[in-house]
């Protein structure tokens, strides 16, 4: 009784090792659009009448950042830009 327990621990535990050379399949990793067209900073900045430009982000090259040129050409980051425009609330501010 007490061999039969052991053997068949035995065969659990091998059987949940992997064999060298045996490596488990790598994921693919999810890719996410690049574009931040349809971003709510980019959609209020051309709610505003400014427009948005996109740039290849230099830090992370799959995804772009988003611009947004004010008044007087002046090229200012779409997120802070929505961020200045709004309340915590989440209301436009007029």
């Amino acid at each position: 009784m007490r061999s039969t327990f052991l053997i068949i621990a035995g065969a659990f535990i091998l059987s949940s090792c992997t064999l060298p050379g045996s490596a488990p399949e790598k994921q693919k990793p999810i890719e996410y659009p690049s574009t931040q067209s349809g971003s709510p900073a980019a959609q209020y900045c051309t709610t505003h009448g400014w427009q948005v430009t996109y740039e290849k982000n230099p830090s992370i090259p799959t995804m772009d950042l988003i611009y947004c040129t004010v008044p007087g050409s002046e090229k200012v980051d779409a997120w802070k830009y929505m961020d200045q425009g709004t309340t915590q609330s989440g209301k436009t501010k007029e």
